[in-house]
């Protein structure tokens, strides 16, 4: 019982790593995308960089977890209960949508 626990905290401190560090550049991008860049190596424009490349690369392995997770649900017991659920949920939201036009 203590460890699933454990895995939990565990995975809410990752999760807000990941999110801070997202939010972290997205507020550096905002602050800092509009300067005026006269120099060719330009430190600002180097850190902006870095932080599309950091973004990317957590895109990348939320992308590759995400598949990872939906791989395994498709062949455990309870897969198909779970996918029942996201498909009724998916056509839920767009019957709302299409509701609203």
């Amino acid at each position: 019982m203590k460890r699933k626990w454990y895995n939990r905290i565990f995975a809410g401190v990752v999760c807000m790593a990941i999110l801070f560090t997202i939010l972290s550049s997205t507020c550096f991008g905002i602050s800092n995308g509009d300067h005026k860049c006269s120099r060719n190596h330009c430190t600002v424009c180097e850190h902006l960089k870095e932080l599309f490349n950091i973004s990317r690369d957590i895109g990348d392995g939320i992308g590759i977890f995400l598949l990872a997770f939906l791989a395994k649900a498709s062949f455990s017991e309870k897969g198909p209960q779970l996918f029942k659920y996201i498909i009724s949920l998916a056509s839920l939201i767009s019957l709302k949508v299409r509701m609203n036009n």
